[in-house]
Formats: C-alpha cells, sequence, structure tokens
C-alpha cells in the first residue's frame, strides 16, 4: 500500500522535460544580455530629444515624428498575417491603448481602419452587409477589389463633409489565392 501512495503522490510532471543540469546547460549556452544602450553625446538626453521633436514648442525643430496608425499586412504562401497598432488618441490626449482595428468583414476578409473610431467601425460594418448582400445575390464570395471598389465609391461620396476615413486595408484570403488592398481618402 506504501508503494501505492508513493507512486501517485509524487508530481505527475515531475520524470518529464530537463533535469536540473540540463537546464544549467542551455542557461550557460545562451549569450549575455548587455542593457547598455549607445546615447547621444549630450548632458541632457531626455531635454535634447525634447528640444529636438517637439513641434508644438518649436515649430523649427530638425526632426519631425509622423503619428498615424501603423497597419502591416503581409501575404505569405499560407495565408495573411494582419497587424495594426492599438493606441486611439484625441488631439495630444491618449484615450485608450486597447482598440482593436482589425476588423472581421466576413469568415474570408479583414479590414483595417485609421481615421476617426466611429466612421471606421461603422463604415465596415456597412461594407460587410454589403458583401453578405452580395453573397446571397451571386452566390459566392465578393473578391477583395470588388469590396474596396464598394468602400471606395461610398467614401467618395461623402468627400467634403466631414468623413474622418484615413485608409484602410482589405485583406482575404479565399481560396488559393490571398489579395490585400489599401483604399487612401
Amino acid at each position: 500500500m506504501d508503494a501505492l501512495v508513493a507512486q501517485y503522490s509524487q508530481p505527475a510532471f515531475k520524470n518529464e522535460g530537463y533535469t536540473e543540469d540540463e537546464q544549467l546547460e542551455l542557461v550557460d549556452v545562451a549569450p549575455p544580455l548587455s542593457l547598455k544602450f549607445a546615447l547621444p553625446p549630450v548632458a541632457q538626453s531626455a531635454s535634447w530629444l525634447r528640444a529636438m521633436t517637439d513641434d508644438s514648442s518649436n515649430p523649427n525643430c530638425p526632426i519631425k515624428i509622423a503619428h498615424g496608425t501603423t497597419t502591416l499586412a503581409f501575404r505569405f504562401q499560407g495565408g495573411i498575417i494582419v497587424a495594426t497598432d492599438s493606441r486611439a488618441t484625441a488631439g495630444n490626449w491618449i484615450a485608450s491603448q486597447t482598440v482593436k482595428k482589425v476588423i472581421e468583414i466576413n469568415s474570408c476578409l479583414l479590414g483595417t481602419m485609421a481615421g476617426g473610431a466611429a466612421d471606421c467601425q461603422y463604415w465596415l460594418a456597412y461594407l460587410g452587409m454589403q458583401c453578405r448582400l452580395h453573397e446571397l445575390r451571386h452566390k459566392r464570395r465578393i473578391s477583395v477589389a470588388a469590396a474596396s471598389k464598394i468602400l471606395a465609391n461610398l467614401v467618395y461620396s461623402y468627400k467634403g463633409m466631414g468623413l474622418s476615413m484615413v485608409r484602410n486595408a482589405l485583406c482575404a484570403s479565399q481560396r488559393a489565392t490571398q489579395s490585400i488592398s489599401i483604399t487612401s481618402y
């Protein structure tokens, strides 16, 4: 009885994985981390950087930092990878750090948003409805080019009316093809 208790009272993972010696060998193989960064040869690097890049207090500053949404879309043999940042701003104020800027239009079509969040979310949802209607009418999924054309025509019809959609990317992985279309307004 004691043998059974001893056998089943040990953790199940005790004999799995690396031994302590193997773990130490793995640590010794890894290169040491260096936390030394090259700094500019100035006394106060933070104030120097602020003076060189702050547009509001110094309009003639030499370094102009671009602001806006970062959107990446990569096409590869297995499909498409889409990534965006997640920060939303209201002027100089950060409104949210967790905005979802990749929007699923249908099961094969993704859209990204850049610009006013409300406009982008509404019109990409509207595009999803138009894509579903196309699918019901024609009994096949809409192409990325056709979906991009619908969105471009829709946004163009509101030109000059204060629509705040800057740039959207539509990405799809359909059958054996992967497509990426970027629409600027």
